[in-house]
């Protein structure tokens, strides 16, 4: 079995000083949202009995990478790693992506954006709880899937279950 922590960045400024969407930083509420994501979705995970990520996997996006920054210290000593191509990836590139992962990590965090984080929860989830409450993750949302795989290579549809969400207020 594999744990996927699946993060959409928190709340981001509407422009940048660069004029890019990817320099994009969080605002102060974005900041607030991951300290909740840090403190109740980490515990939250924790209580459904999953394992905390040794890796955690980011969009390059600024507002992607301060979020998983900030969710760090919560993880106890996990792996970061951003990637440019999670940026404007969508669910299909998302699971070839976490396919190539090693296998020494039994349970790994995804941080990225939306809509493309909320469809790989829908792609992936099934069964009761499936799904997370909204349909899709609000920013700093957090869903937690438990994967009946034992090798990321095996990732696909249908292949995991919610086993808690989390949302800041």
């Amino acid at each position: 079995m594999k744990v996927l922590w699946v993060l959409r960045h928190a709340k981001a400024q509407a422009g940048s000083p660069s004029g890019g969407d990817h320099d994009r930083a969080l605002t102060s509420r974005g900041e607030r949202q991951v300290t909740e994501v840090g403190v109740g979705g980490m515990a939250a995970g924790v209580a459904a009995g999953v394992a905390l990520p040794g890796l955690v996997l980011s969009s390059s996006a600024t507002r992607a990478l301060e979020t998983a920054r900030g969710v760090l210290p919560w993880t106890g000593d996990a792996d970061l790693v951003a990637e440019r191509d999670l940026y404007l990836a969508d669910p299909d590139d998302l699971v070839e992506r976490l396919r190539l992962i090693d296998d020494e990590y039994p349970s790994v965090m995804l941080v990225g954006h939306n809509p493309t984080v909320s469809d790989l929860v829908h792609l992936l989830g099934s069964g009761p709880g499936g799904r997370p409450e909204a349909g899709e993750l609000p920013t700093g949302g957090l869903a937690v899937l438990e994967l009946d795989i034992a090798s990321w290579a095996r990732l696909g549809s249908g292949t995991g279950r919610v086993v808690c969400s989390f949302a800041p207020g």
